[in-house]
């Protein structure tokens, strides 16, 4: 977990039998363990106490199953980049000093329309 950028997590993670484990006490234990990227809730559980118990366990943002995937994207890189997660574009480091502030600039602020237009970015 210390090399993710984002973590995205449901409230209810049902293993089978006794092993049901709770996304807060996850996002509780990563902010615990000092987790320096993004958490996310996605849940069909986002009534107001439950997007509540999302924030006071340490998420960040909280986006409801029934969210078009394209728009959890868009969301979800407007909170990443206002948290200041991102510092450069994961690119490799010959290509990523060879790029100036402008272009670097340019592929942080890139529009994301599908979940095949991801752009891996490294806090």
């Amino acid at each position: 977990v210390n090399d993710a950028d984002i973590a995205i997590l449901d409230q209810h993670l049902e293993y089978g039998g006794e092993a049901n484990i709770l996304g807060t006490d996850l996002v509780a234990e990563l902010v615990a363990k000092r987790f320096t990227g993004l958490i996310c809730m996605r849940s069909a559980n986002v009534a107001d106490e439950d997007v509540r118990a999302y924030w006071a366990a340490g998420a960040h943002c909280v986006f409801g199953k029934d969210m078009l995937m394209k728009d959890m994207i868009q969301q979800m890189k407007r909170e990443y980049l206002h948290r200041g997660c991102m510092t450069t574009p994961a690119l490799p480091p010959c290509l990523a000093d060879s790029l100036s502030s402008e272009a670097l600039q340019y592929v942080a602020s890139s529009s994301l329309d599908t979940a095949d237009n991801i752009a891996v970015l490294e806090c």
